[in-house]
C-alpha cells in the first residue's frame, strides 16, 4: 500500500514540481538577481507568517481527522474558526510594515492577501492529503502551478513590475485552488456538538509543532533575508534561485514519500498499535533513504550540470558553488521532518521537537551573522548545512525517549553504498555542463544505483521485485 501511495503522490506532484522547475528556468532569465532577490525576500517573509499563523491547522488535521471522520463530529468547523481567527491576527504584523514602509503599501497589502490565499490553500491540500485523495492533491496543485507561471509571464509580458507580477500570480493561482474545491470546504463544515473541544485538541498537538516549524523556517528564511540586509539583494536571488532548484528536485521526492507514509503510519498507531506502525515505518525509511541519499549524491555531483541548465547567466556559475551545500541540508531537513520527528508525533509530545528546532535556528542565525560578513553566499550556505545537521542530532537523540523508532542499519548500509558507488562513478565520468551532458549524467546514475541495488539487495528488494512481477504475470 504504501509503495502504491508513494507513486500516485509522485504523480501527484512531479506535474507542479516541473512546472515550477520551468519557472525558475524563465525567472532567472526574465528577472536579473536584485529584482529576483526581492520577490524571494517578500515571499520567504510571506511564507514565514503563513506558517506561524496557519501550520498548527495544516498538520494537526492529518493526525486528527482519521480519529473524527464525520464532518458532524466538529471538526470541520473547528478549522474553520482556527483558520478565521489565525487570519485577523495576522493583520497585525502587516499593520506594522504598513507603517514603516509607508512607501511601498502595496507591496504590503498584497503580501497580507498572498498570505491569507497561501494559507486557505496550503489547507485545502491538507484536508485533500488526510481524506485520501491524492488525485484531487495532484491535479489542485499543478492548476495552482500553471496558474502562477501563467499569469505571472502574462503580467510581466503587459509591462507590471516584475516583483508585483510574480507576486499577483501566485496570489491568484492559490485563490483558483480554493475555488475550485470549494465542495470540499462545504462537506467538511457542519454544526457539531463539540467544536470547543475540537479547538482545544487542535492547539494541544498543532501549537508545539508549529512552533518547531516556526523555527525550522527560520533556518530557510534568514540565510536570504540577513545576505539582503548585509550583501544585497543580487547575492539573496542568486541563493534564492539556487535554492529553489535544489527544493524542486530533491525534497519534492522526499516530500513525495513522506505524503504518502504519515497517514498510513498514523492510522496503522491508532487501529492496530505500536508495533503495526513500526513495521510501517520500516517501510518508509527504505523509501526515505533510498530516494534521499542517491539524489542527494547526483546532485552534488552534477551541481554544475544542474545549474548550467536551469538557471539563467547571472545566476548560474554562483548557483552552482552553493548547490552542493544547499542539497546536504535539504536531505537533512527532510530526514529529520520525514522520519525523526514521527517519534514526537505518534506519542503526541511534539514540543520535543521545539528543542532540536529551537538549536538549529539559533546555529544558523549565529553563523550567518559570523559569516556572511566574511563569505557572502557561500558562508550563508556553510550555516544551513551546520545548522540541519544541529537539528537532526537533537531530534533524534531526544526521540529516543519517547518513541524508539526503527532504524535497519544494515539496509542504510547497503543504501549508502550504493549511492556512493554511483556518486563516484559519475565523479568520475564528469560528464561536461549542457543539457546532453546533465541528461546523460542522470540516466548513468540511475543505472548504476539500480545496479547497485540489486546487487545489495537492502530490504529483500529482490525478492519483492520478484513477488510484484509474478502477481502482474498473473494478472494478465
Amino acid at each position: 500500500m504504501l509503495l502504491r501511495h508513494t507513486l500516485i503522490y509522485f504523480f501527484a506532484k512531479f506535474g507542479p514540481g516541473l512546472i515550477n522547475l520551468l519557472a525558475l528556468i524563465l525567472y532567472t532569465r526574465l528577472l536579473d538577481p536584485q529584482a529576483y532577490g526581492r520577490f524571494s525576500v517578500i515571499f520567504s517573509l510571506v511564507s514565514f507568517f503563513n506558517i506561524f499563523l496557519y501550520y498548527w491547522l495544516r498538520v494537526s488535521i492529518t493526525r486528527l481527522r482519521p480519529r473524527y471522520p464525520d464532518p458532524a463530529q466538529g471538526l470541520g468547523q473547528a478549522i474553520l474558526i482556527g483558520f478565521v481567527t489565525a487570519s485577523l491576527l495576522g493583520v497585525l504584523p502587516f499593520v506594522g510594515a504598513l507603517v514603516w514602509f509607508s512607501d511601498g503599501g502595496w507591496l504590503v497589502l498584497l503580501a497580507l492577501l498572498l498570505m491569507w490565499s497561501l494559507g486557505g490553500f496550503e489547507m485545502t491540500l491538507e484536508l485533500l492529503r488526510s481524506g485520501a485523495r491524492p488525485a484531487r492533491f495532484g491535479v489542485t496543485s499543478l492548476v495552482k502551478s500553471v496558474a502562477a507561471l501563467l499569469i505571472s509571464l502574462a503580467l510581466i509580458e503587459a509591462g507590471y513590475d516584475s516583483v508585483v507580477a510574480l507576486l499577483m500570480g501566485l496570489l491568484l493561482a492559490t485563490l483558483l485552488g480554493i475555488v475550485i474545491n470549494l465542495r470540499l470546504w462545504r462537506e467538511m463544515i457542519r454544526p457539531g456538538p463539540h467544536i470547543a473541544s475540537r479547538l482545544r485538541e487542535l492547539g494541544h498537538f498543532g501549537w508545539p509543532l508549529a512552533v518547531n516549524f516556526v523555527l525550522l523556517t527560520l533556518v530557510s528564511v534568514t540565510d536570504r533575508i540577513m545576505l539582503s540586509a548585509i550583501s544585497g539583494d543580487s547575492e539573496a536571488g542568486i541563493y534564492s534561485a539556487a535554492d529553489n532548484l535544489v527544493q524542486y528536485s530533491l525534497p519534492l521526492l522526499m516530500v513525495v514519500v513522506n505524503l504518502a507514509a504519515y497517514p498510513l503510519i498514523m492510522q496503522a498507531f491508532e487501529n492496530q498499535g505500536e508495533e503495526a506502525a513500526r513495521a510501517r515505518i520500516r517501510h518508509h525509511f527504505l523509501l526515505l533513504f533510498g530516494l534521499g541519499l542517491p539524489s542527494s549524491a547526483g546532485i552534488i555531483v552534477l551541481a554544475e550540470g544542474l545549474a548550467a541548465v536551469v538557471l539563467g547567466r547571472d545566476f548560474s556559475t554562483a548557483g552552482a558553488e552553493l548547490i552542493p551545500y544547499i542539497a546536504l541540508s535539504a536531505f537533512l531537513l527532510s530526514i529529520k521532518a520525514g522520519y525523526f520527528d514521527l517519534s514526537f508525533q505518534l506519542q503526541r509530545n511534539t514540543l520535543g521537537q521545539v528543542w532540536a528546532a529551537g538549536a538549529a535556528a539559533a546555529v544558523n542565525i549565529l553563523l550567518n551573522l559570523l559569516l556572511i560578513p566574511q563569505m557572502g553566499m557561500q558562508g550563508a550556505a556553510i550555516a544551513s548545512v551546520a545548522a540541519a545537521l544541529t537539528a537532526v542530532v537533537i531530534s533524534a537523540l531526544l526521540g529516543r525517549r519517547h518513541f524508539r523508532l526503527p532504524f535497519p542499519r544494515q539496509d542504510f548500509i547497503k543504501i549508502a553504498a550504493a549511492a556512493l558507488m554511483m556518486g563516484g562513478v559519475l565523479w568520475i565520468i564528469g560528464f561536461a555542463p549542457g543539457v546532453v551532458g546533465l541528461l546523460l549524467g542522470v540516466l548513468c546514475g540511475l543505472v548504476v544505483y539500480g545496479v547497485m541495488l540489486l546487487l545489495f539487495n537492502p530490504g529483500n528488494l529482490t525478492y519483492e521485485l520478484a513477488r510484484r512481477w509474478r502477481r502482474v504475470k498473473s494478472d494478465a
